[in-house]
């Protein structure tokens, strides 16, 4: 159990390290790191779809009719095409998944903070304004309150700056008072 863990909080730590990063070529150069990501997700899409119409066109067991493959494979092409003719369309929806992203998140750390606040931890009070916070941005993101492409993609690279700085300082508390959690739950799956 304490491998999943610790393999949790590398996975925690280096994907914060990824958001930084991220957030720090958002905020000084957006519509570069939109069109890079934008191309690059494309391509994966245009790849995938390559594939589902590879597979249907080769399939010889007589099933293609019910198949998906045909559809998914068009959908991705056209989709993945989109995204290189058009890369400031990502950003339009980008906010809303790393929205998402940012609240399930926040919401796992918030469970943290309970199972802390169960063992009379008094970390959980951090842990849990973090998490509140960043369930905040989260929220921000998902509703895009703000206007305009560009100012979108610097805000978006705020917002992951800041939730990456603080889930990092939240995994670092979570690791610092790992005992509790470890007890907690072992008590449920008992």
């Amino acid at each position: 159990m304490i491998e999943s863990f610790k393999k949790m909080f590398l996975m925690s730590i280096l994907s914060s390290i990824f958001f930084i990063i991220v957030g720090l070529f958002l905020i000084m150069k957006p519509d570069t790191t939109m069109a890079i990501i934008s191309y690059a997700i494309g391509s994966l899409i245009m790849v995938s779809g390559t594939i589902f119409l590879i597979k249907y066109f080769t399939n010889r067991n007589g099933y293609t009719m019910l198949s998906g493959e045909l559809i998914l494979g068009v959908i991705c092409v056209i989709v993945g095409i989109s995204l290189f003719l058009n890369p400031k369309a990502l950003a339009s929806v980008i906010h809303f998944i790393l929205g998402m992203w940012i609240i399930i998140s926040s919401v796992t750390k918030i469970q943290y903070a309970f199972q802390l606040k169960a063992y009379n931890n008094k970390a959980w009070i951090p842990t849990m304004i973090l998490a509140a916070i960043t369930f905040i941005w989260g929220l921000l993101l998902l509703f895009d309150p703000f206007e305009g492409a560009m100012l979108i993609t610097q805000i978006i690279g705020m917002f992951i700056l800041v939730y990456a700085i603080l889930d990092l300082v939240e995994v670092f508390i979570i690791r610092k008072n790992l005992r509790d959690i470890k007890d907690g739950i072992i008590e449920i799956i008992k």
